[in-house]
């Protein structure tokens, strides 16, 4: 028997561990929506708190029972759940009924996570497709946003409806002059700040960028796809514009582009691992964002927008993989000029064969030479005969079949013999008589 000090334990990989935890992990990204989360019950009041609890509560306990119904163990204690009810939550108005947010939550966990293995195995982000099936649910309740609890609220469409006229109109730069001085679309300051209408949580623009922040600080995060997304957006929105920064500036404070670019794009379970399919994903949802905005029948593409590129996240990990160990990619370069000159033979040959028929008289001059070859399997037609003649009983018959064959030539000489026998007889019949 071995100690146990001496045993080895073959477990499957990675055997480098480190100090990170799920649990630590999504401690982290709890306390970074904490600043976003306090802006909004203070944008909106106790209603989003409320909003908030519910939306918490209902993820964990969707959690709880599914794990029990399953037979698996509890993994409530990752935080996992908590982490997808704020991200619910701040997807949703403030005024939403709370029983569509028991709905949301039970997408979110039950179908978009519990029923494809859990944490790490969903193929999409969960808070992203529960906001997306409520949209489309309960389209009213969704788009119905109550204006902020404080004096200087406006009371109006959101920003991004009405940026969406502006672009629609032709002329961006004096029609937003003209809606600014009508105030009908808020000020910078309130949109830096919150002051206006929206999802709770994509509101406040400086307590995501706080919570951003503490995630880079704390490494949780990688600023490789936040800044590919924003930074597509902007450039599409500046060309489009025709470089009008302040159009721009609008389209990048206002809708849930930061939310949704730090804390949603960025999950590890549906985001590319390598740096280049971090920058193809971040481009791609900044387009798709861009294009919804501008050309689409919705104001918003956030949600839509990280929802097609978690779908093609297989893809591109897949396209971007890097070459493993030792893998050598110029090998494939000597292969085509290799094909190259074997082509080239082959059109020689393909014209070697008419060269090839035109000679094909002059291999008819040496016909004597073949004739001669071809006179020597004349000993085959000898030896078919030469059989009978090696029977002895057949011996004294060749010579008659000679003489024989001799004969019939010699037929014209034998007349005159017989015609020279003829006359003597007839002579001596003619001396006889006369005798």
């Amino acid at each position: 028997m071995m100690n146990e000090a001496t045993k080895l334990t073959v477990s499957a990989s990675p055997h480098v561990k480190g100090e990170a935890t799920v649990t630590g992990i999504m401690f982290d990204v709890i306390i970074a929506l904490c600043p976003a989360a306090i802006a909004s019950v203070a944008i909106f009041g106790l209603r989003a708190a409320l909003v908030l609890a519910v939306c918490i509560g209902s993820c964990v306990a969707f959690e709880y029972l599914s794990r029990w119904i399953m037979k698996k163990h509890s993994t409530i204690g990752d935080l996992s759940a908590v982490v997808t009810g704020v991200l619910l939550a701040f997807n949703l108005p403030a005024s939403i009924p709370l029983w569509m947010c028991v709905i949301g939550s039970f997408v979110a966990i039950v179908i978009v996570k519990q029923l494809f293995g859990g944490i790490g195995q969903n193929f999409a982000n969960p808070a992203i497709t529960a906001r997306i099936v409520l949209l489309v649910s309960f389209a009213s309740a969704m788009t119905n946003f109550p204006a902020p609890k404080t004096p200087d609220a406006v009371t109006s469409a959101t920003p991004l409806a009405t940026l969406s006229d502006i672009y629609r109109s032709g002329d961006i730069a004096g029609q937003l002059s003209l809606y600014r001085a009508a105030d009908k679309i808020p000020s910078f300051f309130n949109m830096f700040f919150g002051v206006r209408q929206g999802c709770m949580g994509e509101v406040c623009a400086v307590a995501l960028l706080i919570g951003a922040a503490y995630l880079l600080i704390r490494r949780v995060i990688k600023i490789t796809i936040p800044l590919a997304y924003i930074g597509t957006v902007a450039v599409f929105m500046l060309i489009a514009s025709r470089f009008d920064l302040a159009f721009t500036a609008y389209e990048l404070l206002g809708g849930g582009l930061i939310l949704g670019a730090f804390f949603m794009a960025t999950d590890y379970a549906t985001s590319p691992v390598t740096t280049k399919g971090k920058l193809v994903f971040g481009v791609g949802c900044g387009i798709l964002t861009a294009v919804i905005r501008l050309y689409g029948s919705l104001p918003e593409g956030v949600s839509y927008s990280i929802l097609l590129m978690n779908i093609a996240c297989p893809l591109i990990e897949k396209l971007t993989a890097p070459a493993y160990f030792g893998f050598v990619k110029k090998k494939k370069e000597p292969k085509e000029p290799k094909e190259k000159k074997e082509e080239k033979p082959k059109k020689d040959k393909a014209a070697e064969p008419a060269e090839d028929v035109k000679p094909a008289e002059p291999e008819a001059q040496p016909a004597a030479e073949p004739a001669e070859k071809a006179a020597e399997p004349e000993t085959p037609t000898e030896e078919t005969v030469a059989p009978p003649e090696e029977k002895p009983e057949a011996e004294p018959e060749a010579p008659a079949a000679e003489t024989a064959d001799e004969e019939k030539p010699a037929e014209p000489e034998e007349a005159p013999v017989k015609e020279k026998e003829e006359q003597p007889a007839a002579e001596t019949k003619a001396g006889g008589d006369g005798e």
